[in-house]
């Protein structure tokens, strides 16, 4: 489908970026996956995907719809420094209007691009924490770091979304507090998950 001429619509495409940490299997990429549209399903929209680290399942099914993907080509636990000045050349290109950061490791990559934020700058920033953190044993000790130092700067952003009100609780008690909280429930397909009588019949 042809974009339409931004001259004739009288207004710019808003450009959103999704920042996430991989894009290889894993509950937060598949959310990602069906909630970013393709170009012909929102033109007046441009969303681009930028994993930390390349390839990965996801990344080729939203290719295979016609979303742009990126990767800042960091490999786990190391590229830091490459990886923030790469987001930093990115964000220079892409001017977006909005930055959805999904995930620990990811809001670290935002906050350490823009340490600093003036409210009047132009790109918006989202934190989307997905899950509840009642226990921090099975993290590996760089997550756990990860996630104290985002609780302290949890007023960096404009919006900290999280996906369950036992989750906001549960961050709320490490000491998050942001601007604005928004709960964004998981949500379910129900032209794909209902009751369905013939196999119920067949099984």
């Amino acid at each position: 489908m042809a974009q339409p001429d931004e001259a004739a619509t009288g207004a710019a495409r808003r450009t959103v970026v999704h920042l996430i940490t991989t894009l290889t299997q894993g509950g937060a990429e598949r959310v990602l996956s069906e909630v970013v549209p393709s170009p012909d399903e929102r033109p007046d929209e441009r969303h681009v995907v930028v994993a930390l680290a390349g390839g990965g399942m996801f990344a080729d099914l939203l290719s295979a719809r016609g979303v742009e993907v990126r990767s800042l080509d960091m490999r786990p636990g190391r590229d830091l420094v490459r990886g923030v000045r790469r987001m930093r050349s990115i964000e220079r290109e892409l001017t977006p209007d909005l930055l959805v950061a999904w995930m620990y490791h990811a809001c670290l990559i935002a906050l350490l691009t823009h340490p600093l934020r003036r409210r009047t700058a132009r790109t918006r920033q989202v934190w989307f924490l997905r899950g509840s953190l009642h226990n921090l044993d099975g993290f590996p000790w760089h997550t756990r770091t990860i996630v104290r130092i985002l609780a302290r700067r949890s007023r960096h952003p404009d919006v900290l979304a999280i996906n369950s009100r036992e989750g906001l609780a549960h961050h709320a008690r490490l000491g998050y507090r942001p601007r604005r909280w928004l709960v964004l429930p998981n949500g379910c397909d129900t032209s794909a998950f209902r009751t369905d009588a013939a196999d119920r019949a067949a099984v």
